[in-house]
């Protein structure tokens, strides 16, 4: 008795012999039968002279090698007599002949494949309930397509593949190569019929989708290309694990490596990503030490054209083609602008203070406000456009020289010394006015327990305003725009009464692309080069294609 429950599929044309040399082959426990209403006769026929039925085989026990080949079925009985050895079981399996599986228009692939479908969902869904209650027997299931049309064979092949059945074996009935007679063909009508019987040689096939693990690649670039990022290293960590040494394992070690990039960079974490290691440094030990100096790498990614412009949301936007590798090469250049504060190329672990780099902030919120309205997390975006507006302030106010850049710099907080600002002003001219401003946003004392269990409040030393009140003290200092931030304040501050701030309503996705736009003419205002660093820090979107050099 077999240790396995074997299931076999079998496609009929018009012709018995190769689906009972698939059957004899198999010794399977069910046979579904996949057929139209001109092969059903052909399914019968097999039937009839398979089951429960003796089948004999012979072979010649001069070739050691097929007979130990020969020894190692299953089969009931052997016996040797001269030089030829005689083989027979007991073929007793289930058949199953049912209109469910009947393709009723044999020259339709949209059909084939739906039938195809359904028979192999239906065995699937009875694995998983019944045939696996046998204990300690494996079911296996074998897809033979060498029978039907060729519209039949390629609905129940793409069935396979597109259903991602990968633990079900594609088979085939092909013909032996004659050993004295190498020219001689086993195949009727001039060797392009059918395989004559006596010649079939049973031949697993390799299901191409399994070899170059295209489902999740496929899958791993869907998810990266939806900023889905856990599911998409999930997917190419699946793709590595189960490829061979080869081009295609070396691209799913790397797209693996890159969504760990990027999802760190689209949480802000890019500055840290690992213990000791930044975006940066690890994007640039990929682009030069695993890219740049592999040929097949670098060609691959030099042609895989990918559109880096983010998908249209609401108005006509500009949208340049581009190729992976120069993709990210630009999100190269920007990271080490943002991280470091220098080009790329300056071999140093030094980097600038982080007032110098604080205006790259506002390029990376714009692209991420925007990936967040590509996946409809309209309030998250809000958010982001909300803090943009903010950030624009507390840059001017650094400019001005107003923000402890010691606080800046060590906890990324952006504090006002009082004693700062009242000098500031003293040289302003507008003592007064900033006094109000303080008393108004002082920060609460400071309370502690000293030694003795004395109750001690201490007055902060700083000031920590948010978005309104930066603009106000902004005025003070003669700023002139404003009345811009007013403007685009009033539709930002709609943030207030949405579900994630304060309120319970949910925002909508077209006044948030207007508010988008808006907060984005609002930084070009300050940033003369904002297109340019947003354009330099988009995400690629990857694409589908082939993923494997030939």
């Amino acid at each position: 008795m077999s240790d396995e429950k074997r299931i076999l599929v079998l496609s009929a044309g018009g012709t018995e012999d190769p689906l009972i040399f698939a059957i004899d082959e198999i010794n399977p426990d069910f046979v579904y039968f996949l057929y139209t209403p001109r092969s059903k006769k052909t399914c019968e026929k097999v039937i009839e002279k398979t089951h429960q039925k003796y089948h004999y085989n012979f072979i010649n026990n001069t070739n050691d090698e097929l007979v130990l080949d020969f020894y190692s079925q299953d089969y009931d009985f052997v016996e040797e007599n001269q030089n030829i050895a005689i083989r027979k079981k007991y073929i007793d399996y289930k058949p199953v002949l049912s209109d469910e599986y009947m393709i009723n228009n044999h020259q339709s692939l949209d059909e084939a494949f739906e039938v195809s479908k359904k028979l192999l969902s239906n065995i699937n869904d009875k694995i998983e309930k019944s045939y696996e209650s046998d204990e300690g027997k494996e079911v296996k299931v074998y897809v033979d397509f060498t029978g039907g049309t060729k519209t039949m064979v390629s609905g129940l092949v793409l069935a396979v593949i597109e259903g991602e059945f990968n633990d079900f074996e594609l088979t085939y009935v092909g013909e032996k190569t004659i050993e004295d007679n190498k020219t001689a063909t086993g195949r009727d009508k001039g060797g392009v019929g059918v395989v004559k019987k006596g010649y079939e040689l049973y031949e697993k096939q390799i299901n191409p989708y399994n070899k170059h693990a295209i489902p999740e690649f496929n899958k791993g670039i869907n998810f990266f290309n939806k900023y889905q990022f856990e599911a998409a290293q999930e997917n190419f960590d699946s793709a590595k694990k189960n490829l061979d040494e080869g081009f295609d394992k070396k691209l799913a070690e790397l797209y693996s490596e890159l969504v760990f990039i990027y999802n760190k960079w689209d949480k802000f974490d890019e500055e840290k990503i690992t213990k000791n290691t930044s975006a940066f440094d690890m994007l640039k030990k990929l682009f030069y030490k695993k890219i740049d100096a592999d040929v097949e790498l670098k060609r691959h990614l030099k042609n895989t054209e990918l559109n880096i412009a983010q998908k249209n949301i609401g108005r006509d936007m500009d949208k340049r083609q581009s190729n992976l590798y120069d993709s990210l090469q630009n999100n190269l250049e920007f990271l080490s602008l943002k991280i470091r504060g220098l080009s790329p190329d300056v071999p140093t672990k030094k980097k600038e203070p982080l007032e110098k780099r604080i205006e790259y902030y506002l390029p990376d919120l714009l692209n991420n406000a925007y990936r967040r309205i590509e996946e409809g997390k309209i309030d998250d975006a809000i958010a982001r456009l909300y803090r943009i507006s903010e950030l624009i302030a507390q840059i001017k106010l650094c400019e001005l020289g107003l923000i402890n850049l010691n606080t800046l710099e060590s906890n990324k907080k952006f504090k006002i010394p009082i004693k700062t600002l009242e000098d500031k002003a003293s040289e302003k001219g507008i003592c007064d006015e900033v006094s109000s401003f303080i008393e108004d946003n002082k920060e609460k004392p400071y309370v502690f327990t000293d030694e003795d269990g004395n109750l001690i409040e201490k007055e902060s030393k700083n000031l920590k305003i948010a978005n309104v009140n930066s603009y106000k003290l902004l005025k003070m200092f003669g700023f002139d725009r404003v009345k811009e931030f007013e403007e685009l304040y009033e539709d930002l501050k709609n943030r207030n009464d949405t579900i994630l701030a304060h309120g319970l309503k949910p925002m909508d996705k077209d006044d948030t692309v207007e508010i988008y736009y808006k907060t984005k003419e609002f930084a070009s205002l300050f940033y003369e080069d904002l297109d340019y660093h947003m354009e330099l820090s988009q995400f690629p979107k990857l694409v589908k294609g082939e993923f494997y050099e030939n």
